[in-house]
């Protein structure tokens, strides 16, 4: 007597290369490799500061790596100290509530989710349609979301090392990175559409 529907998003909106040039280049990111993108709301929840934590690792292998912050919340003032901590202020854009996301993750090499819980993520869910491949934690919904080695990689929450290990394994290998990407748009278009969503809602 219980069915499970999961959560859909709409198809990823195009973006044209003269238009990611451009974002980069209004960003101050033009020529940096990965840049890595987080979407969510800056509360403990949603497990900023380990992402923040390993990415010294990401910048030992890639000194000119950016990270993308989008969103807002109460830890936004001590972020933003912890990455002074780190001394990678050079590297972290905290970009606060954007109303372009799609936008944003057009210029994104890799999406990152580093919840410490999760329902089912809108925010994983739109960047693997975009075609980006993805490291999630393994919590909630995202292993039902994110297949590992086929879509990105999973890792343990509160975790900063497994974090960092498995950003370096993606981003070492550019083909891989293509490969799950595009494996990663074709799941969310095979098993999270907005349209099947609302077809499993009538169909009930």
């Amino acid at each position: 007597r219980v069915q499970v529907i999961y959560n859909g998003v709409a198809p990823a909106q195009g973006v044209t290369d003269e238009e990611v040039q451009k974002c980069k280049a209004e960003l101050g990111i033009s020529g940096c490799y990965p840049v890595l993108g987080v979407v969510g709301s800056l509360y403990p929840v949603k497990g900023h500061r380990f992402l923040l934590n390993a990415m010294p690792e990401v910048l030992r292998r890639w000194p000119k790596a950016r990270l993308l912050v989008i969103g807002r919340g109460e830890l936004e003032v001590a972020l933003k100290e912890q990455v002074e901590q780190l001394a990678i202020g050079a590297n972290v854009h905290f970009l606060g509530m954007r109303q372009d996301v799609p936008r944003l993750l057009s210029v994104l090499d890799a999406f990152v989710l580093p919840s410490l819980s999760e329902g089912l993520s809108l925010a994983l869910l739109e960047a693997m349609a975009s075609g980006k491949p993805v490291v999630a934690t393994r919590v909630g919904g995202n292993p039902e979301v994110a297949e590992h080695g086929q879509t990105g990689f999973l890792v343990q929450p509160e975790d900063a090392k497994d974090l960092a290990a498995n950003l370096v394994k993606l981003l070492s290998d550019p083909g891989m990175m293509q490969q799950f990407g595009r494996q990663a748009s074709e799941r969310v278009r095979q098993y999270f559409s907005m349209g099947q969503m609302v077809d499993r809602y009538r169909d009930l």
